[in-house]
């Protein structure tokens, strides 16, 4: 699957999980209190309380950006057959599906979530 068609269905199912009147009205209540949260890292920064995320998938670059710098993408595979140590042509391919998902993610995907409804 192509990395930018799945970084907008992650996005979709945040955005209308989260918009579902249900979940609203659960969020939107002022008497509820979140002790911890438990969460996708996709949801993080939607809850006012302390936050365990978790991912369902391997730790790639996208997940560890969150935490700390990004990883060298000619080191760490990111949904690739290939299994590191990465030849010359394999450590380009991780740096240019490293650029463009990024791309995507930092015009596309965040530009999603400034659109009004």
């Amino acid at each position: 699957m192509d990395h930018a068609l799945m970084l907008f269905f992650m996005n979709h199912m945040a955005v209308t999980s989260v918009e579902h009147e249900n979940v609203q009205k659960f969020l939107g209540d002022p008497t509820q209190h979140f002790d911890l949260v438990i969460a996708e890292w996709i949801l993080a920064g939607i809850y006012q309380a302390p936050l365990i995320y978790f991912s369902t998938v391997e730790p790639h670059w996208m997940i560890l950006s969150l935490v700390d710098e990004y990883l060298n993408p000619s080191y760490n595979g990111w949904v690739v057959p290939e299994v590191p140590p990465f030849t010359s042509g394999q450590r380009v391919w991780e740096l240019l599906s490293t650029i463009k998902v990024a791309a995507v993610r930092d015009t596309y995907v965040d530009n999603i979530r400034k659109i009004p409804n």
